[in-house]
């Protein structure tokens, strides 16, 4: 407990005094989990914001001409791969010839099918779920902000080295979460775990279809699924369409159990999806 405590003190308190005063980075991100990423090294040495609003699909998501407008003034942009990006993307660049932009999903392995999200398409683009890629993540996040602010670097190294230090006691506690799991399948609306679930044995099946809401036929085969495999769970995300996953909870007597892939606080939420599809596949 008192490792931990020192962890987390770390991570969160570490003194700039290495650093020298300076006026923070103005840091934009795609995706509020990227923005624990760049605060958890730069601490406050960046000025964070997020393009996406709560409440917003990345699928659909257009940013606002007063977002669009403020990027004039960003020193670093972190992309994550999601679809909205490669629609304003060249425009952005266009306001801001001398802003950095660093591609978060660059580097990540492909898993599942192609999505067509654009030219570093890795198939499944939630890459901030695999915890193992995320590491990678915070580690470019760090050299990113080095670059920029070359004076912080010694404390964004410290900083990244107490995130990593989490992100090993995240890992450990996901593989003890999703530990021998009695039912292999979980339903899900928008294919969104992948990433998260597959290193443990877990299948998800996604009810959209190519992106489109689940038609009749799409509902029966979940239908013929759940009651072959057991399963009891339908996990949706506010940020999409319901409709179809409570006409098959409503079938199936199953509970609807809402998530959020997008949520902030990278390390407790991953702990939070853990635990629900732990529990809907025991």
């Amino acid at each position: 407990m008192l490792r931990r405590l020192f962890v987390l003190l770390l991570l969160w308190t570490a003194p700039a005094a290495h650093a020298g005063a300076r006026a923070p980075l103005t840091v934009f991100v795609s995706i509020p989990p990227q923005k624990f990423f760049v605060e958890a090294v730069g601490g406050e040495r960046v000025d964070v914001h997020v393009m996406l609003r709560p409440g917003k699909a990345p699928e659909t998501y257009e940013p606002s001409p007063r977002q669009i407008a403020a990027l004039a003034t960003a020193d670093l942009y972190f992309l994550i791969g999601v679809p909205f990006e490669h629609n304003w993307l060249e425009g952005m660049l266009a306001q801001n010839a001398s802003l950095a932009v660093v591609d978060l999903a660059a580097e990540a392995p492909p898993v599942g099918a192609s999505h067509g999200h654009g030219p570093h398409d890795h198939g499944d683009p939630h890459v901030w779920l695999d915890v193992a890629y995320a590491r990678v993540m915070a580690r470019q996040v760090a050299g990113a902000l080095a670059v920029a602010d070359p004076a912080g670097a010694p404390l964004f190294e410290s900083r990244l080295r107490a995130l990593l230090l989490e992100m090993d006691r995240l890992e450990r506690d996901l593989d003890e979460l999703l530990a021998s799991p009695r039912i292999r399948h979980f339903i899900i609306a928008h294919a969104a775990l992948d990433r998260l679930t597959r290193a443990h044995g877990l299948v998800q099946v996604a009810l959209e279809e190519g992106g489109r809401s689940a038609g009749p036929r799409r509902i029966v085969e979940m239908v013929e699924l759940a009651r072959a495999e057991g399963i009891g769970t339908v996990f949706v995300q506010r940020q999409h369409d319901t409709v179809a996953a409570h006409v098959l909870a409503d079938e199936l007597g199953a509970d609807v159990v809402y998530i959020d892939p997008l949520a902030e606080n990278y390390l407790d939420n991953m702990r939070t999806l853990a635990r629900l599809v732990a529990r809907a596949t025991r």
